[in-house]
């Protein structure tokens, strides 16, 4: 019978690649347990442990994944997802559930408790990167302690992420082509990604992050992505009643920059100077819809048309006056198979990047800046 063992990694930078120490260690630790016919113990819902998952199921490992929740009915649900987003051999993965109290276990709690689970079931332990100081340290000697095997022959130093996640663009850099485009087209604008583009599984995510010598998902890889597949994929992500929906800006590109910025909350910006845009007269053809904005004050009755579906309104906000982005929504996925190329803009933000998804598209590209 297979050992269940386990690969631990602490927190980590936001946006890996297979240069980063920690996931170059990673691959080389569950290349060894594979090699030794040990079965890997992981869970999923952090970037670390899901890398780990996804590096399970394409070398083929025993996996093990212990999933916090709240309840069976939960259980089940995330059980299922895992086998969907990873490509689990359901014969070769067994779940186990790390049940907590939801009224009494925060979301910290809940992720020190599947990290204790995991411990406690390994009887080899391989540290990659951990932090110094930290649980996760303090659990791996106290492991020892009691008698499991812990293996450091894969260790890596912990870094703290360095490079900065976001940026800003001064009006001196704003190319003046921008200001010719005025309000001519309705722009999908697009930014990072954190996991998984919609149009993929976790699984592909995490292989194109070890076959990578940069992070993939960037905001430029996000816009090849549309084009390559002639796919806007609608999102429920921060949209009224959960409604997948695509949003485009009416707001004209050059006055873009004030809102691109970084959302802590979300650890992402709202917007970067990548987009597509579709001529205004056949947006609205295709039912791409201004939003109605409403003061979040006014009782909800009347805080817009009755006529008008909830996927179409939107509150101005609080701190950040939303309405300045001119928003309008498509409800559902985009295709744009059928649009002639001469009724699409993109926008890039250098130079070297609009020229390159130019000759791929075939769609005139516009650079955000110049140098």
């Amino acid at each position: 019978m297979s050992l269940p063992s386990a690969v631990l990694l602490s927190r980590q930078a936001l946006h890996p690649s297979r240069r980063h120490p920690w996931v170059a260690k990673s691959i080389d630790a569950v290349k060894y347990l594979k090699q030794h016919n040990h079965r890997l113990c992981s869970s999923t819902n952090v970037q670390t442990w899901e890398m780990l998952t996804a590096l399970g199921s394409l070398y083929g490992l025993e996996l093990e994944i212990h999933l916090p929740c709240h309840d069976e009915q939960q259980f089940q649900a995330l059980s299922s997802d895992a086998v969907e987003q990873f490509d689990l051999n359901p014969r070769e993965t067994q779940f186990v559930p790390v049940l907590a109290d939801p009224a009494k276990t925060t979301r910290k709690d809940l992720w020190l408790g599947r990290d204790k689970s995991i411990i406690e079931r390994a009887d080899i332990i391989l540290p990659v990167s951990v932090r110094a100081g930290g649980k996760m340290e303090s659990m791996i000697k106290e492991a020892g302690n009691n008698g499991k095997t812990v293996c450091r022959d894969f260790a890596a130093p912990y870094r703290y992420r360095k490079s900065p996640l976001s940026y800003r663009i001064t009006g001196r850099k704003l190319n003046p082509q921008l200001r010719e485009l005025g309000r001519t087209y309705l722009i999908h604008w697009t930014r990072t990604f954190n996991s998984a583009w919609p149009t993929e599984k976790l699984l592909d995510f995490y292989r194109a992050i070890v076959e990578s010598d940069t992070y993939p998902r960037t905001a430029c890889g996000s816009l090849r992505n549309i084009v390559s597949m002639q796919l806007i994929k609608a999102t429920s992500k921060h949209m009224p009643e959960n409604t997948p929906t695509v949003s485009f800006s009416n707001r004209p590109p050059a006055e873009m920059t004030s809102l691109i910025a970084w959302r802590s909350r979300y650890r992402m910006m709202s917007f970067e100077p990548y987009g597509i845009g579709i001529e205004k007269g056949l947006a609205r053809q295709m039912n791409i819809m201004p939003v109605v904005y409403y003061d979040k004050a006014q009782p909800s009755v009347s805080k817009c048309n009755v006529r008008t579906p909830g996927w179409l309104t939107q509150s101005r906000g609080e701190k950040t006056d939303w309405s300045l982005e001119d928003e309008y929504r498509h409800l559902g996925d985009l295709n744009l198979s059928s649009i002639s190329k001469d009724r699409l803009i993109l926008i890039c933000r250098t130079s070297p990047e609009a020229e390159a998804i130019a000759n791929l598209s075939g769609v005139t590209a516009v650079p955000f800046t110049v140098d």
